[in-house]
C-alpha cells in the first residue's frame, strides 16, 4: 500500500472517529465551576474575591487564615455555631447572581478540608456538616440534604435529625481529603477522595422549628459549610470549595450540522463506508485516537 493510500485511510478513519464521536457524546455534559473558595489566595473566605461565602458565628466561634496551610482555620466549641454560607444572616444571598441549585439537572458541592480535632455528645451530631437546599425546597419536596462529619465517620441526617446513612471513615486522621456531594432528581450520594461513602433520598427538613431564629431549611439554594450544633465541636482547616453544574447541551441542529459536514467531507474524499483497517466502533465504546 503506497504512502498516499494509508495517509487517505487515517484520513477516513479520523472522520468517521469524529461523526461517532459527534453521535455519541452529545450526553456527554460540560461542566461550569463556581470557586466559592479558594485558599491560595491567601484571605477566608468572606475576603474571597468574588465573594459567595459569608462567614457566620454564634457565641464565639472563630476564623483565622492560616498561611503555611493556605487554609482557613474555623474552630468551635459546644456552646458555639460558625461556619460559612452563601446567605447573609438577614437572608439575603452573599452574591446576587449565586446560580440556582437545580437538583433536577443536577449539581456537585466539592470542598477539600482537613479535620484536626472533633467531639461530639450525640452520635447524630457532628462539629462539622455540610447542608444543601436545592432551588425548589418546599414542604413535601425531597429537596435537602445534610451530611454530617464525626472523627471517625460520617452519616446523613434523616428528616427528624437522626442518624440517616452512615459510613466509618477516619476523617481526623487523613489529613487533607476532598469531599464531594452529588445531587441528582430526588437522591444524593457523598464522596471522599473518590470513594463512594454514602447514597440514599434527598430529605424534607422543613417541619423543623426554629422558632426566632431563620430557619435555612426553609431558604431555597442555601448552602452551609460548618458547626450547626452545640451538641459537638471541631477544628478544621477549610482549602476551598466549589459548585459545579452542567451545562446546556449544544443545540441538536447543530450537532446535526457537524455530523452532516462529517459525511459530506467523507464522500468527497470517496467511499461511503470505513475501511476495514478502522478500529470498530459501537454504541457503547469511543473511537481510538
Amino acid at each position: 500500500m503506497s504512502t498516499k493510500q494509508v495517509s487517505r485511510m487515517r484520513l477516513k478513519c479520523l472522520i468517521f472517529g469524529w461523526i461517532a464521536t459527534m453521535l455519541l457524546g452529545v450526553s456527554d455534559a460540560n461542566a461550569s465551576i463556581l470557586t466559592l473558595y479558594d485558599g491560595s489566595s491567601g484571605v477566608t473566605p468572606a475576603g474571597f474575591t468574588p465573594q459567595q461565602l459569608n462567614f457566620f458565628s454564634v457565641a464565639g466561634g472563630t476564623e483565622t487564615y492560616r498561611p503555611a496551610e493556605q487554609a482557613t482555620e474555623l474552630q468551635t466549641t459546644t456552646v458555639q455555631y460558625a461556619g460559612y454560607s452563601n446567605f447573609t444572616p438577614a437572608g439575603a444571598l452573599v452574591n446576587a447572581n449565586f446560580p440556582l441549585l437545580d437538583r433536577l439537572a443536577g449539581y456537585q458541592i466539592k470542598f477539600t478540608m482537613n479535620l484536626l480535632e472533633e467531639s461530639h455528645t450525640s452520635d447524630s451530631r457532628a462539629g462539622f456538616s455540610l447542608l444543601a437546599v436545592s432551588s425548589d425546597a418546599a414542604a413535601g419536596a425531597l429537596a435537602s440534604i445534610e451530611i454530617g462529619i464525626q472523627g471517625d465517620r460520617i452519616f446523613s441526617q434523616e428528616t427528624g435529625f437522626t442518624t440517616g446513612e452512615s459510613a466509618a471513615f477516619d476523617a481526623q486522621s487523613k489529613g487533607y481529603v476532598d469531599y464531594e456531594l452529588d445531587v441528582k432528581g430526588s437522591t444524593y450520594s457523598f464522596k471522599a477522595d473518590g470513594a463512594q461513602l454514602l447514597t440514599g433520598s434527598l430529605r424534607d427538613y422543613t417541619s423543623w422549628d426554629s422558632g426566632p431564629l431563620p430557619d435555612p431549611y426553609e431558604i431555597p439554594n442555601f448552602i452551609f459549610f460548618g458547626d450547626n450544633t452545640t451538641s459537638a465541636a471541631a477544628t478544621i482547616y477549610f482549602k476551598s470549595a466549589h459548585l459545579v453544574q452542567p451545562v446546556p447541551e449544544p443545540d441538536s441542529i447543530a450537532i446535526l450540522s457537524l455530523c452532516l459536514g462529517g459525511v459530506l467531507l467523507y464522500r468527497v474524499i470517496q467511499g461511503r463506508r470505513p475501511p476495514a483497517s478502522c478500529p470498530q466502533i459501537s454504541a457503547g465504546s469511543r473511537p481510538l485516537h
